[in-house]
């Protein structure tokens, strides 16, 4: 059985460059240990070559690309909204004049 709760690391920004996740129970005293040793200079393949087999990590990059990945969606988000009031509020002044 694995643990659903994920323990990461953060630098000084509050930012994650580490976290692991679905840890199994047998596996847990092994993952906290490794973990202590990993600061935020440890190389993303070492890190995931740390963990290998024992649970799931994520490194600095893997962040990168979901925060990278969330701000064009919301760019996108945005860009179709202002699109659709502009849309609509040329229709009603149209229809008003």
């Amino acid at each position: 059985m694995s643990n659903l709760v994920s323990i990461f690391k953060m630098d000084k920004k509050c930012r994650k460059y580490v976290e692991v996740y679905r840890i199994p129970e047998v596996n847990e005293d092994k993952v906290n240990m490794l973990l202590k040793n990993v600061n935020i200079d440890t190389p993303d393949e070492e890190v995931k070559s740390l963990f290998k087999g024992l649970c799931d990590v994520r490194t600095k990059s893997d962040f990168k690309k979901i925060r990278r990945n969330r701000i064009i969606i919301n760019l996108l988000g945005n860009t179709v909204l202002i699109t659709w009031l502009i849309l609509l509020f040329y229709n009603y002044w149209r229809l008003n004049n």
